[in-house]
């Protein structure tokens, strides 16, 4: 019974996450390693922003993966 519960929740939770399209990540790197792993996968730093976030559509996050595959 349990099983089958969570089999119903983890469909419900694939099933919502395509439905609601997320169209970037954003990230908050720790220091200068951390922003430069993240700039070699083709995120950006946001302009103006005083924590340094960096960020990349989803579209070109997926391109980067399909690339290095």
């Amino acid at each position: 019974m349990i099983k089958a519960t969570k089999s119903r929740s983890d469909f419900n939770r694939s099933n919502r996450s395509a439905q609601a399209e997320v169209l970037s990540r954003t990230t908050h790197p720790i220091d200068d390693n951390a922003r430069s792993f993240y700039a070699r996968w083709g995120f950006c730093e946001l302009p103006y922003d005083p924590r340094r976030a960096m960020i990349i559509r989803m579209a070109d996050l997926r391109l980067s993966f399909a690339e290095r595959q």
